[in-house]
């Protein structure tokens, strides 16, 4: 209200807002996601405002234990979050998180501090100690193992401990901090260096994995000496065999020095050995080993008895034995047998020389045999049994031989050998002989001659076929009454001369022992041959031909040939006139009759000087002293009249002629020829014929004139439409020039009838064309042509190559075409009927062409046409794919790897013909893949028959199922082991099949892959599909999950106490609930160690119970604290003194 001076006065009024804060902001919670943190954990913490606040950060903000990080809000300061690390190597139950009073809300009233509920932290890794009990094991010990742990541990067991030199038992603890198993060290094993490692594979209760440990040294001995025996000689060198007189030095060399070692541990067969000494204090023995006398046995022994002794730990001895060794001291004896003890002609013995034992230094020069050889001897055993071949002296004969053996030898041992000798054998070698004479050593015809032949022993398996007689026979021989002389009768072969001849005994004939025969010859002449001889007609009385035996001389000369001193006689026909001669020094001879003979047949024989006879021959001769005269005239007489010799044709005719005279002619009387030919004009000829026995008679000279003349004429075509002089026209007529004048001309086809005119015939003709002069001479020609009037058929045209689809399409890749026409006829080409050309070529497409022909005598034929399509580009290579590409290697679709080998295929090239060749060499219209690596390629010939490029094409197919995997729990947690039971729902899949996915399913049907386990019972199968996309054969898992267990509550049975629940009892008996019906319980009193019962002692009493159920969960009571008191109240009772007024 304003008033002014004169008292006026004025009400006005305004309203303006304004906020007043005076709320202190408080923290209403921090929270941790986690209670209880472990080694690698982290918690976020929640901090919330009663509102928005600033000025907030982590200088505000404490953490025990623990540092804070990445303070940040979302909400514009009412709500921060925070990330808890806890500091490592703690152990704390108690620790909270802590908001400073240093914040302010909006308005800048400051905030009050808050607290977070309780955290505990466990960062410690538990850590552990190892102890044997005993730390110097021998054979047959074994201690106790102790690990103990710096607290309670989990998921320990005997996998998280590696040994040295042993094994371990099963680790127990009843406490889960002291675990022990039995350490029992390898056998035969010496080690002063071992320990026991632990593993950071366990860890305590929260999860904290423990530490690495190892134990400290412990030594094993456990190893049984063991001994090596040799025997040697006196340089050292191993021994193998003794014999007599000899000895080695036995060494026993053992692992280890040795105690309790005597003579009385080794067993030396067939010897004897000095007292066992060592100089090194245990380590080696030695001794002299002496085998027994007269002894022969190759396989022994020293030994060392097992566990007669031991090392110095006590360990007992193995046993042991030296090489084997043989033992002679006995020398050997021989037998000596023959195969055969009667030995003759051809035969040979086996010699066998057996030995009692085997030999050395043994040979064919400590044998000695009589009347013959031994070859090589050799042995197949090794020297016992030795063989040989005795071959007897040739020529011997002997029934008393013996074979023998001297004692150069020795055994393999070298023991001396005993000498023997065979029994007795004989030699029956000595052949027989023989001579042999003849009766006569100079045999003719007619004779023969006895054969004797004398034998020096009796003889066997002798017959004629022993003995060769050339040029005869024998007769069969026969033998005398002792055997010895045997004859036969030798006839000569007829008809042979041989001056030197041999009779031959062979040797297949034997003595009665077997003895082949000796070899026995006589010689002998045998001529029993008649001459031969040749007889001809002399040459030089031989008028005719030299073979015809025709002379016209009736004494010829009869000459030949033979052999020198032979007398040959010769009788002559008709007038038995006999002539002898004798064969000259150059086997030649001739006689000539004195007296005229016939014809007839000349006789002939021979006579030699051995007064052998020839067989008679015959010569026939003919004898022909006369021949009759030829005349001559003229074969046609042409001219005016048929006697005045004129002609025109020089032809003669001879008559009155011999048959088989030869004809001659001569013009001049001197000079002869056997032809004759006339000349034009006057002509003067005589003939004179010579028969075959050469006699001779000449015609009188025949006089006549030749007149033959005519001119000569031309036959050609008046039109010849061919080529030039082919004689081919469309037109027959003829024209003759050069013909006499006058003269008449006529034509015949045949050259019998003959025409004035002529016509000629459509195709080839031949006409004789005939010119006569007025003489009557004439000359005529043949002329011959074609006759063509007729045109050609019109042309027949096909492609050469219809190479289209169709076969018949009229589509090709090859332009040309075949023309079928007239033989040598012309074509011309046309593609638009008006312009010809001699040739044609396609064009790329529709092409139209049309033909003609002209044949060769002009004439043209009607048009053919041929239309058709020409495509000569090949068409484009296809693309190929595969039509299911089910791999999954690189990608779906990519790796050209499926289950399936359908190829997908497309081709730009419509109606084409797709191929395949998996060798670029065969091809198919079909493809069928192979399983593994395919190489197809793949080409395109389109509906012209083009070949297209080829596309190559490489897949693999794989059409193989893989095999099912194998499934099971990662870890499975039940009591068992094996029961299935579980409390981690993880599970192992494993397979070969490389790049193959894993797919899982709860019914067979549905696949997926992942499988999470539900709580309770699962099955799941899993499947494995490979890199192709083959799904394999499903293997199958049941478990049952279990991963909750209940929280058990331990109480008493009976709260005794004043009341019942101040935890005293005269009962120690607990009442144990919520406790699962698999669980298994423990009791402990401390925490630490577990026991599966318990009894409450007299006093105060502290108990926890934890429960494992069969899948492995633990839960653990809380604590149950009371106190037992069992015992019976002691008290004394009596009279107050100061009531008790008697005596006390």
């Amino acid at each position: 209200m304003a008033s002014d001076a004169a008292g006026n006065t004025q009400m006005a009024s305004a309203n303006r807002a304004y906020a007043v804060d005076i709320t202190v902001p408080t923290v209403q919670s921090i929270v941790l996601d986690k209670s209880a943190l472990k080694v690698g954990e982290s918690a976020t913490v929640t901090i919330s405002f009663s509102e928005k606040v600033k000025a907030f950060d982590l200088s505000d903000l404490t953490a025990d234990n623990a540092t804070l990080s990445n303070l940040a809000t979302a909400d514009g300061g009412l709500t921060w979050t925070a990330t808890l690390t806890p500091t490592a190597n703690i152990e704390d139950t108690s620790n909270v998180v802590q908001v400073l009073a240093n914040y302010t809300d909006l308005s800048g009233n400051v905030g009050t501090a808050g607290t977070s509920g309780n955290y505990s932290l466990d960062t410690k890794a538990p850590t552990a100690t190892i102890k044997l009990a005993d730390e110097a094991l021998q054979a047959g010990e074994t201690t106790t193992l102790t690990i103990t742990f710096s607290e309670k541990v989990q998921d320990f067991g005997n996998a998280d401990v590696t040994v040295q030199n042993g094994t371990l038992g099963t680790l127990v603890s009843t406490d889960g901090i002291v675990w022990t198993g039995t350490y029992t060290p390898n056998v035969n094993l010496e080690d002063t260096t071992n320990v026991i490692t632990l593993a950071n594979t366990y860890s305590d209760l929260i999860g904290n994995a423990g530490a690495v440990g190892t134990s400290g040294n412990y030594s094993v001995d456990t190893k049984a000496p063991s001994a090596v025996v040799t025997l040697q000689d006196a340089q050292g060198a191993p021994m193998t065999s003794l014999t007599a007189g000899q000895s080695a030095q036995l060494t026993i060399t053992f692992s280890e020095a040795v105690k309790d070692f005597s003579n009385a541990d080794v067993t030396a067969p067939n010897g004897t050995l000095s007292t066992l000494a060592s100089t090194d204090g245990g380590t080696t023995w030695t001794a002299t080993f002496t085998p027994n006398a007269n002894v022969e046995v190759a396989a022994n022994s020293i030994s060392v008895n097992p566990g007669a002794y031991s090392d110095l730990a006590a360990n007992a001895g193995a046993a042991a034995s030296s090489a084997n060794y043989a033992v002679d001291t006995q020398g050997p004896t021989a037998t000596i047998t023959l195969s055969d003890n009667a030995l003759t002609a051809g035969e040979s013995a086996q010699v066998t020389i057996v030995f009692s034992e085997k030999v050395t230094g043994f040979g064919n020069s400590d044998v000695a045999v009589e009347n013959g050889t031994l070859s090589t001897l050799a042995t197949t055993d090794g020297g016992k049994t030795w063989v040989g071949s005795f071959t007897p002296t040739a020529g011997t004969a002997d029934a008393s031989n013996v074979m023998s053996v001297a004692n150069s030898y020795t055994d393999v041992a070298g023991n001396q050998g005993a000498s023997t000798s065979s029994a007795n054998y004989a030699i029956d070698l000595k052949a027989p002989t023989a001579s042999i004479a003849l009766s006569d050593n100079a045999l003719k015809a007619g004779e023969s001659a006895t054969v004797t032949i004398t034998f020096s022993e009796k003889v066997k398996d002798f017959s004629n076929a022993d003995i060769t007689a050339p040029n005869g026979a024998l007769s069969t021989f026969t033998a005398s009454t002792d055997g010895l002389i045997w004859t036969a009768t030798f006839t000569p072969a007829t008809d042979t001369e041989a001056a030197s001849n041999t009779l031959s005994l062979g040797t297949a004939y034997t003595d009665e022992a077997g003895n082949a025969g000796t070899v026995a010859t006589a010689s002998y002449a045998v001529d029993t041959q008649a001459p031969s001889f040749t007889v001809k007609l002399d040459d030089a009385s031989n008028s005719g031909a030299l073979s015809d035996r025709l002379t016209h001389i009736d004494m010829p000369t009869i000459s030949g040939t033979g052999t020198k001193d032979d007398v040959i006689q010769v009788t002559m026909p008709g007038t038995n006139e006999v002539l002898s001669t004798t064969v000259a020094a150059d086997g030649s001879w001739s006689v000539t009759p004195t007296i005229a003979m016939t014809s007839g047949s000349v006789s002939i024989i021979a006579t030699d000087p051995a007064g052998n006879t020839s067989a008679a021959q015959t010569l026939p001769l003919v004898i022909d002293t006369s021949v009759a005269t030829p005349t001559v005239s003229l074969l046609c007489d042409s001219g005016t009249n048929s006697s005045d010799k004129i002609s025109r044709d020089g032809t003669i005719a001879v008559s009155n002629l011999e048959t088989g005279a030869t004809v001659e002619y001569s013009t001049n009387g001197t000079t002869w020829t056997t032809t004759f030919t006339a000349a034009e004009g006057a002509n003067t000829v005589q003939v004179r014929a010579t028969d075959a026995a050469g006699n001779v008679a000449t015609s009188a000279a025949f006089s006549f004139t030749l007149d033959s003349q005519t001119s000569a004429f031309a036959v050609a075509l008046s039109c010849d439409s061919g080529t030039a002089s082919d004689k081919l026209s469309r037109d027959a007529t003829l024209v003759i020039t050069g013909a006499e004048a006058g003269a008449d001309i006529s034509y015949s086809t045949n050259g019998t009838t003959w025409t004035s005119t002529y016509t000629a015939a459509e195709g080839l003709n031949t006409v004789k064309v005939r010119v006569m002069d007025a003489a009557g001479n004439q000359r005529t020609q043949d002329y011959s042509f074609t006759l063509d009037s007729t045109a050609p058929t019109p042309a027949v045209l096909t492609l050469v190559c219809d190479s289209g689809s169709q076969g018949a399409d009229k589509l090709t890749n090859n332009g040309n075409i075949n023309v079928a026409a007239e033989a040598g006829a012309t074509l011309e080409y046309s593609t638009n009927g008006t312009t010809w050309g001699t040739t044609f070529v396609a064009s790329e497409g529709a092409n139209t062409v049309s033909v003609r022909v002209t044949d060769q005598a002009g004439n043209v034929s009607n048009t053919s046409s041929l239309s058709f399509t020409l495509d000569s580009a090949a068409p484009v290579a296809p693309t190929v794919g595969l039509v299911c590409d089910s791999g999954n290697i690189t990608g779906s679709g990519t790796d050209k790897i499926t289950n399936t080998g359908t190829l997908s295929l497309s081709s730009v090239e419509a109606g084409g013909e797709l191929e395949y060749s998996t060798n670029g060499v065969n091809w198919a219209t079909t493809f069928a893949a192979a399983e593994g690596s395919n190489n197809v390629q793949v080409r395109v010939t389109d509906a012209a028959g083009n070949l297209g490029a080829v596309t190559n094409y490489s897949f693999t197919l794989d059409t193989q199922a893989p095999d099912a995997p194998v499934l099971g729990l990662v870890c499975d947690t039940g009591a068992l082991g094996t029961d299935k039971i579980t409390s981690d729902g993880r599970y192992s899949v494993t397979t070969l099949e490389v790049g193959a996915t894993l797919q899982y399913s709860t019914d067979g049907v549905g696949w997926g892959t992942t499988f999470t386990a539900a709580e309770g019972s699962n099955t799941v199968k899993a499947r494995v599909i490979d890199a192709a996309g083959n799904a394999g054969a499903a293997s199958t898992l049941s478990f049952t999950l279990d991963t909750v267990i209940s929280k058990p509550t331990v109480a008493l049975s009976c709260d005794s106490g004043t009341s019942n629940s101040d935890g005293i009892t005269r009962s120690g008996a607990l009442n144990l609930n919520n406790i699962d019906s698999d669980a298994q319980l423990q009791y402990s009193t401390d925490g630490q160690t577990w026991t599966s019962s318990f009894t409450a002692v007299e006093g105060t009493n502290s108990v926890t119970l934890k429960v494992t159920d069969a899948a492995g969960n633990v839960a653990t009571s809380d604590t149950l604290s009371f106190t037992l008191n069992a015992a019976d109240a002691v008290f004394t009772a009596q009279l107050d003194l100061s009531s008790n007024s008697g005596s006390s």
